[in-house]
């Protein structure tokens, strides 16, 4: 029976895995074909057993394990292809798969924390959003009616808010499924067109603590590539291609492509770094220091512990920072809804008495 497309395709956590295992094996001299072979009988996921048999396959038919991993449905991506020719052709495969194992949970680690820092302020907007238009669409009305008694004008922000109300109430659901299709047409549009993907790129690099945690965490990223590709002989130039092409951020890109050409016009890599304006003081000093020292591949490795350490610092400034602002969003939204509500009734108390 053939194999889906989608039942042969490696998710990021089984890839990870996968080369995980491999480098183990390698690195206690099992033969390439026997590591496979391995991993073929004892993974459950019927996507590794399907790649573990088409790289068999191939390497049995004279490939090499970098040139067989292009027939594997996308599964493994061109930086990963080009570090397996990289470490094949310099007899350093295990270190190299062990290495780009490391980058990958490291990638893993920051999307985990980023997510952990905004998961909880944004629960709380999202709940408050919620508690919002259930003021809106069913207690509103029926303070409607009473205001409708006082026979008097409403105060302004009271009128606002039933103006408001009475608006959503006449859209109805169509409101609702207009937001929906407002939110899959702009996420599809990130997909799709390069412009969208820009316009976000440049809105998150603009917020405060998180645009930072971005780019220290694309020159982590960068790093930790580079001293990888260096450390298995490629040229430095190739290795800012395959780096720029890991690299999912316009501007960033367009960085990593400024400095090879400058590379190639014979100006140092610290300098053309520096003349980006785009990558952090530290690393253009320390990769400054590898250049005379003809240690680049371990000043850099250097450069993304020390980047990976501001993030994570970082990221916790972020959480503690967001947490109080979206309460205080939360209370500003929901209260500023009761009070006005609330306010003609304590105004008509006061002429009462």
């Amino acid at each position: 029976m053939a194999t889906s497309v989608t039942a042969s395709h490696l998710k990021p956590h089984q890839r990870i895995e996968f080369l995980d295992q491999l480098s183990l094996l390698l690195e206690a001299n099992v033969p390439l074909v026997d590591a496979l072979s391995l991993l073929q009988t004892t993974q459950p996921h019927p996507a590794v057993i399907h790649i573990s048999q088409r790289l068999i396959d191939r390497i049995g038919r004279g490939q090499s394990l970098a040139t067989a991993m292009v027939q594997t449905n996308d599964s493994f991506d061109p930086t990963t292809r080009a570090l397996v020719a990289a470490g094949e052709a310099s007899g350093t495969l295990p270190q190299v798969l062990r290495e780009l194992v490391n980058d990958l949970r490291n990638r893993q680690a920051f999307v985990a924390q980023l997510t952990q820092a905004l998961t909880y302020p944004l629960g709380l907007f999202l709940v408050a959003l919620a508690v919002s238009a259930v003021l809106l669409w069913w207690v509103v009305p029926q303070f409607q009616a009473l205001f409708d008694g006082f026979g008097t004008a409403l105060p302004v922000a009271t009128q606002a808010v039933v103006n408001l109300s009475e608006r959503l109430q006449s859209l109805g659901w169509s409101a609702l499924l207009f937001t929906l299709a407002i939110m899959g047409l702009s996420f599809y549009s990130y997909r799709r067109h390069q412009l969208t993907r820009r316009w976000v790129e440049m809105a998150l690099d603009g917020v405060p603590v998180l645009g930072m945690v971005l780019k220290q965490q694309r020159a982590a990223k960068t790093s930790q590539l580079l001293a990888t590709l260096l450390s298995a002989g490629l040229p430095l130039t190739q290795a800012m291609r395959l780096a720029s092409q890991a690299i999912f951020h316009h501007q960033h890109q367009h960085a990593l492509e400024q400095v090879t050409l400058a590379i190639q016009r014979g100006q140092s890599f610290s300098s053309a770094l520096g003349q980006t304006k785009a990558f952090d003081p530290l690393m253009v000093h320390l990769c400054s220091i590898g250049e005379q020292s003809g240690q680049i591949a371990q000043r850099l490795r250097q450069v993304d512990r020390l980047l990976q350490a501001k993030v994570n610092i970082r990221l916790q400034q972020l959480s503690r920072l967001l947490e109080p602002f979206m309460m205080v969003t939360v209370g500003v939204l929901v209260g500023g809804l009761l009070i006005a509500l609330y306010w003609p009734i304590f105004k008509m108390t006061d002429v009462m008495m």
